[in-house]
């Protein structure tokens, strides 16, 4: 049954693309006039003159007549030509302007996400951190120094992660605004799904609350560690370390393509890529290395 859809669609698209091309293009007004006019004794009383009879005919008017003619037909071929060239124009000039309004938006909406990636993960840091010197130590004064910072930024985390999620539900918002403009490139519009539904998991690692316990109790060391979750602690910290790399690899390359039609690579950047081949190599690795998940097929489940 999908594949009858995703085939009803690409046939749609396919009949949509060329009865544009006939109506909606020069070359294509042009043929279609051509077979119109060659077609005109088939389908109705009319025949038309070859094209020896129009020359014959056109030489046989007066010289006034053929000016007239001549004059006629070059203005309308040149207002034809001057309305489609500037149409065309104007049409190119608009889509790289919202090539370049989707690059700015897509980067600045990311940009908030990543950060609160940042923040979550040097939060996470410091708490393992801590928690790792204060066991290492027996004195219950000197782990409760080792875990005051990190308790007191408790609520910080939790402000972050709901940053976060508030930046993942932005950044999907771009989908439907900038879907037709990624999906004409190819690769831009798997990228950014991976890049989205990277922040899902983001934000799903992140679903535990940090440990906090009442730094004025005796029993503080052993409030704050009974609620730390180490395991689910470290896989967050990981997690959101590798997401960061791959999103941002993955979003230079959405942005980049975009932007490519208005800033060209030159000789000079293809020479400054070859000298730094390991970079470019590595770069182009982490954006391989985001993919997006591949949706269940319930054709089969049924």
């Amino acid at each position: 049954m999908k594949w009858l859809i995703y085939g009803a669609i690409v046939s749609l698209a396919l009949i949509g693309k060329t009865v544009h091309f006939f109506v909606g293009t020069l070359w294509g007004v042009l043929i279609l006039s051509v077979i119109a006019y060659a077609a005109a004794p088939a389908v109705s009383e009319i025949e038309p003159l070859t094209a020896t009879q129009l020359l014959f005919w056109f030489a046989n008017l007066s010289e006034g007549a053929q000016v007239a003619v001549s004059a006629g037909l070059l203005t309308a071929i040149g207002l034809v030509a001057a309305y489609w060239t500037a149409l065309a124009a104007w049409k190119k000039q608009k889509e790289m302007e919202l090539k370049l309004a989707a690059a700015d938006e897509i980067e600045a909406r990311f940009q908030i996400a990543l950060r609160c990636c940042h923040d979550i993960g040097a939060f996470l840091s410091t708490l393992v951190h801590s928690v790792d010197e204060a066991r290492a130590i027996d004195d219950a004064e000197s782990q409760a120094i080792r875990l005051h910072y990190s308790n007191s930024r408790a609520a910080f985390f939790e402000e972050q992660k709901a940053a976060l999620h508030e930046a993942r539900m932005n950044f999907h918002g771009l989908t439907a605004t900038y879907s037709m403009i990624l999906a004409n490139s190819f690769g831009l519009f798997d990228k950014f799904r991976a890049v989205a539904e990277s922040l899902d998991e983001a934000c799903r690692v992140c679903a535990f609350r940090a440990p906090r316990g009442d730094s004025q109790s005796p029993q503080f060391v052993i409030q704050f560690l009974s609620r730390y979750d180490e395991e689910r602690s470290r896989h967050a910290l990981s997690t959101l370390d590798r997401i960061s790399n791959e999103t941002s690899a993955a979003i230079g390359f959405v942005t980049g393509r975009l932007r490519s039609n208005v800033i060209a690579p030159t000789t000079s950047g293809v020479l400054t890529l070859l000298r730094h081949p390991r970079l470019y190599a590595s770069s182009l690795n982490l954006v391989r290395a985001l993919k997006p998940q591949k949706e269940p097929d319930t054709d089969g489940q049924k």
